[in-house]
């Protein structure tokens, strides 16, 4: 598919902060402005586009509209990515402003309006952790994600989950007293994930995983 994902971001209110400029070694400090939205105040509002680009001229374009779950909130975008071999949808995450509430969505042409595929909601934090994108398989019917786990004892961890878009089934892949930091690849063929693992018991480096993926 020969179109490209594009944004645009508009600018809220900031403040200066103090800054070392290697352009302009002999001031100090200098500043930079950091902008964010203030208590009470509207946020930023993200809009993603496809765009073809056959026409370069007058190129068309398509606004990609969030899932109806968000409607009536505020939202920002996570990620946007094509998704299967042939680009034919397109898979964005996006989170509410509370940041309690992330959404997974699948995108198709012509009209680019997004449907849910699954979402997680905050469990022992307020807020969700911003994790990688979800990693798709190669026909784009299902993927994977980071997301909070509860283990033998209570406590959540950071574990894989594999989501089925087409039987609408999820499973949870990694298990133990593991936060799984980074999905490294996914082996569909012989149905294995590889990972970095951290021990949170022994403080240890990231360890290098594979787990079944069935």
């Amino acid at each position: 598919m020969s179109e490209g994902i594009g944004g645009v971001v508009a600018a809220r209110s900031g403040f200066l902060l103090p800054a070392y400029n290697k352009s302009i070694p002999n001031v100090f400090p200098d500043h930079v402005s950091v902008r964010y939205p203030t208590p009470g105040s509207s946020i930023p509002i993200a809009r993603l586009w496809i765009v073809g680009v056959q026409n370069v001229t007058t190129p068309p374009r398509w606004e990609v509209k969030p899932p109806s779950t968000l409607d009536g909130m505020e939202y920002y975008l996570i990620s946007a990515q094509w998704v299967g071999k042939e680009n034919s949808h397109v898979g964005v995450v996006w989170i509410n402003r509370a940041q309690n509430l992330s959404v997974y969505s699948s995108c198709y042409a012509p009209n680019w309006t997004c449907t849910e595929t699954h979402s997680e909601k905050a469990t022992d934090e307020p807020w969700l952790e911003v994790h990688q994108k979800p990693v798709y398989s190669e026909d784009g019917s299902a993927f994977l994600l980071l997301a909070a786990v509860q283990e033998g004892g209570g406590q959540y961890y950071t574990h894989i989950k594999h989501v089925d878009v087409l039987r609408q089934r999820i499973a949870v892949l990694s298990h133990g007293k593991v936060e799984v930091a980074k999905i490294l690849a996914w082996d569909q063929e012989n149905h294995l994930v590889y990972y970095l693992g951290i021990n949170k018991e022994r403080f240890s480096v990231p360890n290098l995983h594979p787990d079944m993926c069935r």
